[in-house]
Formats: C-alpha cells, structure tokens, sequence
C-alpha cells in the first residue's frame, strides 16, 4: 500500500511548514465550497446592509467613531454548525474588524479567518475592543469547509524564552528590537535638534535611500530621543556616518544615570564618556558608515543619538536602523514601527529542530522549565564570581553564530583551582540539571560541579567527539554542536543548587599549575529543575526567566480520524517516563485512544470508550531510555487491536468498543499531561491497516 496515498492525516515536520500558532500538515489538503457571497468585490452598492459604511468606487469602508457599531451585512449565506473559510483584501485599517464569531483583523492585507457559524447572516463588523475604526476592504470571499486542512494549532508563550537547533546547527532565538519607529526619526523620536532639521531620504548603509540626515544649530547636547522601558542586558546600536560633522554621541539614560559613548565617524574609534558599560565600539560597515554599540545592564528609560555631543559647531550626521535589544551583541537588524519588531523564533512559533547533527528536522515539544541562571550569557554579571581566573566576554563566536560567548582563563602559574561559580544556590531541593556550553581553546577539559556539594560533578572532555570523564552525577551527558561547541550538563537530587565551573588539565586534575591566559569558552549557562536537561532558554533578566509549555492540539477533525476502526503511527524520540505521548480523544477521559509510558519506561497503547479501559498493551520494563527513537503504531477495531513498536509487535489485544474521538494531541485527552519529545512524524488513517503493513510501517 502507499501510506502517504492511503492516510487521512500526514503530519512531517521535516518540511517545516509553519508561524504564526500553526504546525501545518501535508494532508488532508482543504477543499472548500462554492463562493457564497454575492458582491464581494463591491462593484456595485448593492446586496450588502450598511450601517456606518459606504460602498463606493469598488470598496466598502467601515468607519466607527466612540464605540459606534458599523458593519456591512449578508442574509442567508450561512448555516448555522458549519464551518466556513473567508478572505479578505484589507486595503487600510485603524482599529480592528470582526468576521464571523470572533475573528479579529487588524493589519492591512489579505486577512483569512476560519470560523463556525453561530448566525444564517455574514457580518463584518468593527471590533468592539476599538473606539475607533476605520477599515477600507475588498474582494471578500466566503467558502464553506469541505475538507478541512488537518493543520495543528500551536501555542507556547513568550518571545524570548524558546531555542531550537537549526538546519545549520546553530541555536536560534526568538529576537526583538524594542524600539518603535527604528528608522522613522520624525515618529515617535523626540526633536531635541534646537533649530536643526530631520530629513529623510538619504543614502543608507545598505545601498537605500532610507538613512536620515539630521543636523544641530550651535548649542549643544542636540539630539533625538526616544522613551522606553526595558531592563536587563542590553544593546543599543546605530548606523551613523559623517556629514559636515565627524563626532557623535550614543546616550542611554538609566535609572542609575546615563551612560554616553563618544564616537570619532571618521575611524569609530569609540570613548565612554559617562556611566559604566558592558562594552561599546563599533563595526565599520564601509562606505564611510559604522554601526555604533553600546552594551549595558540596567533599566533603560529613554535612548539619543547625540550630533557633536558637546561641540557649538552647528552641522549634520547621517543616521539609520536604530535598535535596542536583549543580549551582550547587536544582531541583525529588525524593522520596527508602531510595535517593536520582532523576528526569529517567536512565542507561536513551532520549533523545527535539527539536533544531534540531524539532516531531517523534528517538531520539539517541552514542558515548561524555569532558567535559574540570572545571567546566563554575561558571567561577569554580580551573580558570578571568580577563583584564579578571568572572563573575557564577548570573545568568540558562540553556538548561536554571533559574537557573544566568553573566554575563561587563568590568572596565575600557582597550583591551584581555577574556577567560575554562582555566589549562591539557586532553587530548592529534588532533582535539577546543571548545563553549560563549552568550547577548548588552550585547555580541552572543564568540570561541572553543584555549588555547595563538591561531591556532585562530572569531567567533560570538549574534544573529538567529546566525552565524560570521571563523574559522580546521576546522569552526566555531553552532545556536540557545530563549530566545536559541546553541551555538557549533569543531574542529581541537590538540596542547595549553585554551579561551579572549573578549567581541567585533565580527566580528574582541576587542580594544577596554571600558564596565564589559558583557557576555554563557555556560553550558555541553565539550572533548571528536571531529571534531564532541556533545550536552553536565554536570560538577560537579572531574575529568573520561564519558558512555557508547548502545545499542539488538533481540535473538531473527526474527519481525519478512524471512528470504529483506524490506524495511528507516531513517530518520536521519547524523552520521558509517565508521561502520555500522544492521543486522539473528544477530550474528555472518558473516550481516547493514547500512547503512554511509565515510571519503568515501559511503552503503552490503551483503549478508553465510555469511561472503561477496553484494551491495554504495554512493553517490557526499561523498554525505552531517554532519546530513544520509537516509531509507534497503533492498529484498531472493535474485533482486535495490534501495537508495534520500529518493526516488532508488542502484543495484539481484543477491545469490545472503540470510542468515537475528533480531537488530535501531542499529550493527554485534556492537554493536561504533556512529554518533553522531538516527533518525526504522525500518519492517522480511517482502516485497519494489515498487521505486516504495520511492521512496515514502523520499520
């Protein structure tokens, strides 16, 4: 049989399809109905009520002033139950619109929303949560759902907190430029240029016409300046180059003091004037143009560019792309403008991940854990101290492929220990992993140890493949990245967590004569309370940061699944006992059909109709160790039932009932249980496949 042809639902992250809270599926592709509305161009004004809306010249406008309702309306088009998929042009808009039931649009472009009708008439109506709103549309559409796109919803909160391994085996983070109006410096920027001037297009950086020319008249302390909020470690970058002027000014105003650098645009050579900064300089991007930078931690309230600081000479400077963001180093530009910009790994974003050097991606699903490290890139900040070495911040290319991993290196040619620690522990007591991202430099050996219990550490050795060496930690690993990076972590049960770094010159020797300047690379530091260690989650916050659960359901698609009979493979590498992997459910627990572990790492398929188990089949104990890849197949009716697991049949089973289920998800039938997994792939078809297929199948 053809598996792809023959399933109902095909769900392949390995084509990393899907933004914006969507996991897309291959299959089902989604078929719609006829066109339902009548006029949707609006080449006439006919067929649609108004009430605050006009049609006229091929648009429909919807003005709403003080909360006033206005919408345009059809009668008859809908039935009320079915499910429906609309387009719309939207050419302008303030405020917000409603389609459907709840549906809200607030962008310009083609909006799509898929709703279920609650009403035999289709309005599109301004979105109450608005005062005002007015909103120019064109070329609505309206189709019922006839076969609907399988595609899974995805859910995981906060930009920043999330990471995954990319194709090129790079850590990426969600980022974020909190600025408004980046490279708009007559919006939202305040004019503090005295009789000087802003104007607009210039010759950019990036062979554009987007840059800014703005000049001062002879008093000084001339600048733009923008307010915000924002605390933390953090960059603050420009593109600047000369005009008739050749000096410049970047200013952070904190709730500490300022903090200015001083900036020569005819070489970048940069001077910190005022305050105290992790680092400052600047980039020469050539053309006469550098990117100015100035790294802090603080609480940031407002932010300048400043012409000739302190000069009386009146004259200009070109300027272009500010940027503020979280982290030691200025990353690549990202465009702002009413909101910041963000870009990324974002918080809805499925995470694609290629870890272990895959050449396939896989979708990550965790559960929520909790960075303990403050600081987790910047250990110089005041959670860390030092023993006999030093820290180099900023030093070399980390695993995410910009500059901002640190050098750790001794100080002295003494015997002695050479350590980096946190100043104090971290959490309270149960299980926590301990992890660090190093890479060798003069020295190839680190050792990570708990804190305040020295009997809890293991040895790394950061070449070859890698390796561990001599250890006392529960569960000491140590997994190669790209470009020489290693992920060492150990795990225990700890009662006052705390890390501590350490060079080694060798399995088992952290104490021994030192050669100044020797050293490693270290980035990446995590404390989070798990058995295993989990996917990194950066923080800059000076407290402790969250990464929330991911999430994907697919909820109503009784359509894709087999009712009275069917076939589920799931496809994933397991990393947690009792735990449900996944399920099929009409989300309650009386009715599912699951797969599940156990505390013994045992593997289990099991049958729930009508609130009573129909069937269970589950492994042998130690079946499964973390990581482990298990392709999944589940095969039922209401005469037999057959589980196999890559390739082999656990055991078949006889359940009376099968439940009727319309729900999809990667964990309990309620989302309340989840696993911490990769999945490779999910195949639901609506038969009984053979019981030689399903060997196939998982093979």
């Amino acid at each position: 049989m053809s598996f792809f042809d023959d399933a109902s639902l095909v769900f392949l992250p390995s084509g990393q399809a899907g933004k914006d809270g969507k996991a897309y599926s291959m299959k089902p592709v989604p078929e719609y109905g006829s066109e339902l509305v009548t006029n949707g161009d609006f080449a006439t004004d006919s067929d649609w009520q108004k009430t605050n809306a006009t049609i006229s010249g091929g648009v429909a406008t919807i003005t709403s002033t003080g909360y006033a309702y206005a919408a345009i309306v059809q009668n008859n088009v809908l039935t009320i139950g079915n499910t429906y998929y609309a387009t719309i042009d939207v050419n302008s808009i303030v405020g917000g619109l409603i389609v459907g039931t709840s549906e809200t649009i607030t962008n310009s472009g083609i909006a799509s929303v898929t709703f279920t009708a609650t009403t035999t008439y289709l309005d599109i109506r301004r979105d109450s949560a608005f005062a005002t709103t007015t909103a120019v549309i064109d070329n609505v559409s309206v189709r019922e759902v006839i076969v609907a796109d399988g595609d899974f919803t995805f859910s995981r909160g906060s930009n920043l907190t999330a990471t995954r391994v990319d194709s090129n085996g790079l850590i990426e983070k969600g980022r974020e430029n909190l600025l408004k109006q980046s490279n708009s410096f007559d919006t939202t920027w305040i004019n503090q240029l005295g009789t000087g001037t802003i104007t607009s297009g210039q010759s950019g950086y990036d062979g554009s016409t987007d840059a800014w020319e703005i000049t001062k008249d002879t008093s000084t302390f001339r600048s733009v300046r923008q307010a915000i909020s924002a605390s933390g470690v953090l960059t603050y970058s420009v593109y600047i180059k000369s005009g008739t002027l050749t000096d410049a000014a970047l200013r952070v105003d904190t709730s500490g003091g300022a903090v200015q650098v001083l900036f020569d645009l005819t070489d970048g050579s940069s001077l910190l004037a005022s305050g105290t900064a992790i680092t400052k300089g600047s980039e020469d991007i050539g053309g006469g143009w550098y990117r100015c930078f100035v790294t802090l931690n603080a609480s940031v309230t407002n932010v300048h560019i400043y012409v000739d600081r302190d000069g009386t000479t009146s004259g200009s400077i070109y300027i272009q792309d500010a940027q503020l963001e979280i982290g030691l180093t200025s990353t690549e530009y990202i465009e702002s403008g009413a909101t910041k910009g963000k870009a990324g790994l974002l918080e809805h974003s499925p995470r694609f991940d290629y870890s272990g050097g895959a050449s396939c991606a896989s979708l990550i699903l965790e559960g929520s854990r909790t960075n303990l490290i403050e600081y987790s890139e910047y250990f110089e900040g005041s959670i860390w101290e030092t023993a006999n070495l030093n820290v180099n911040n900023n030093n070399t290319i980390s695993p995410e492929g910009v500059q901002n991993a640190a050098k750790i290196f001794e100080t002295t040619t003494t015997n002695t220990t050479f350590r980096l620690r946190t100043n104090a522990s971290r959490t309270t007591s149960g299980d926590n992993v301990l992890s660090i991202y190093a890479k060798a430099e003069e020295r190839t050996w680190i050792v990570l140890r708990e804190q305040s219990q020295t009997g809890v550490y293991a040895f790394f050795n950061l070449s070859g493949n890698g390796s561990v060496g001599q250890s006392t930690a529960d569960n000491p690993t140590i997994e190669p990245l790209s470009n020489g990076w290693y992920k060492c972590s150990i795990t225990d049960v700890l009662t006052a967590v705390g890390m501590d770094i350490r060079i080694a010159l060798s399995d088992g020797v952290d104490s021994y004569d030192g050669v100044s300047g020797n050293g490693l690379y270290v980035w990446g530091a995590q404390i989070e309370q798990g058995s295993y260690s989990s996917s990194y989650i950066p923080n800059h916050s000076g407290g402790s940061v969250t990464r929330e659960a991911d999430v994907n359901t697919l909820l109503n698609q009784s359509g894709v699944i087999g009712q009275t009979a069917g076939t589920i493979l799931f496809d994933a590498y397991f990393d947690e006992a009792e735990k449900v992997n996944f399920s099929i459910s009409d989300s309650t627990s009386s009715n599912f059909i699951s797969i599940e572990t156990t505390s013994s790492n045992e593997v289990t398929a099991k049958v729930e109709q009508g609130g009573s188990t129909q069937a269970t089949i589950t492994t042998s104990t130690s079946f499964f160790a973390e990581g482990d890849r298990l392709k999944c197949a589940i095969a039922y009716d209401d005469r037999d039932m057959a589980f196999y697991i890559n390739g082999t049949q656990v055991n078949t089973a006889a359940p009376n009932l099968i439940p009727a289920c319309d729900d999809v998800r990667f964990g309990n039938y309620d989302g309340s249980i989840k696993a911490d997994q990769r999945v490779n792939r999910v195949l639901l078809f609506d038969t009984r496949i053979s019981n030689g297929n399903l060997a196939t199948l998982t093979s």
